[in-house]
Order: structure tokens, then sequence, then C-alpha cells
């Protein structure tokens, strides 16, 4: 059995090189019979290790964001909490008639914006419609056509509309179609209730195909 070298014996401390530089290089050419000089060597780049990295210090931040994640109550938890629910107290139409003067000022300043107010329609159909006055003038249900009312809130099937008479309804954007009266242009606009299924915030980066109906 041949016998090899011990790479693992200790160094004799009065072989060692006076500094770490000269250590590298008489290490360096002996391991590669001379071929590389100190040239080569001092165009190395240097790699610092770093060993002062808290990792305990990253792993509890870490997990403090779960937490804070987790803390956020989900949809079935706003549900049962009531948190966008409107209190009885306040279905008075009196009370959103403010909220209707603010929006028809949205509209006016909409309806100025950019150099071709033609193209009003278009962005009717990606603003926001808290505040406007909408009207059921077609709907799968025959009870609600007729319907007018301040648009109090917006989910992604319905408008929930406070009418003259201080009822709160809920009206399906799938089954009707609205009629909506602008005073900064003096307009009526059909809004086609299938094609605003869409949340208020999604249908502001939403594509719409021009369509002379839409069937309910």
């Amino acid at each position: 059995m041949d016998k090899r070298e011990n790479i693992y014996k200790t160094v004799d401390s009065s072989a060692r090189p006076a500094s770490a530089d000269a250590y590298v290089k008489e290490l360096v050419s002996e391991t590669t019979g001379g071929q590389i000089g100190s040239r080569s060597l001092s165009e190395m780049r240097q790699v610092h290790l770093d060993s002062q990295v808290d990792f305990k210090a990253e792993r509890k931040e870490r997990k403090k964001q779960r937490t804070k994640r987790s803390n956020r109550l989900n949809a079935k938890q706003q549900r049962e909490l009531r948190l966008y629910e409107i209190e009885k107290e306040a279905h008075q139409y009196a009370l959103f008639e403010q909220l209707h003067t603010l929006w028809e000022g949205y509209m006016a300043e909409l309806y100025n914006m950019g150099p071709n107010p033609s193209l009003f329609a278009q962005k009717l159909l990606k603003a926001d419609y808290h505040g406007a006055i909408l009207k059921v003038v077609q709907s799968s249900n025959p009870s609600y056509v007729g319907l007018t009312g301040i648009v109090v809130k917006e989910t992604l099937y319905t408008f929930v509309l406070i009418t003259r008479e201080n009822r709160l309804l809920r009206i399906p954007k799938q089954h009707a179609h609205f009629e909506m009266t602008v005073e900064a242009c003096h307009g009526k606009f059909t809004l086609y209730g299938p094609q605003l299924v869409a949340r208020p915030f999604a249908r502001a980066n939403k594509k719409f195909k021009p369509q002379p109906s839409t069937e309910l």
C-alpha cells in the first residue's frame, strides 16, 4: 500500500512566510508550478466574506411581516363585521345630495380635461360613479325599471342607490341598463350594465368595445 502525504499535517511555524501575501504567492507557485506570477495575483479581485450577517434578526423581521399581513381582515370577515354597510339611520337621500354635487364638479373637470371633449363618453365609462344619479331604463326585472337614485356604493356586480323616498336599493349590473345625466355637457348617456361588471378601480384599466346595444 502506497503511503500518501498527509495534507492535514500542521505547518511548522518557522516555515510560515512572514506575511499572508507572501504565503499566498508561495502556495500558488507550488500549486501551479510557478506559472502564475505576482502580477496575476495583484490583478485578482478580493472577495470579502461577510460573517456579520444577523440571520436571526432577518428571520425575526420576516416573521413580523407575515404576522402583519395575517392581521388583515379577509372579505368574509369584513362582511361579518358589516364594515362597509350603510347604517339604517343614514338611509336618507338628503345626506347624499352633497356627494352628488361633488360628483358634478368631478364631471366638469373630466369634461374640460384634454383638447377633445368629444372623447368624454369614453372617459365616462372609466369614471367613478359614486355620487352619480342613475335611472334604470331597462331590466330583466320589470320592477326595477324607472327606479332612480344616487350611487352610494358600487361593487363588482351591483350599484347601490339611495332614492328620494329614502330607500336603499341594490341593482344588479348584469341585468339592467342605466341612464345618466351630466350637467357639465347637458347630455344624457346610457350605461349598459353588463359592460360595467367590474370593480370600480379595475374598470379604469378595462378596454371597452363599442357596441350599439347589449342584450340582457
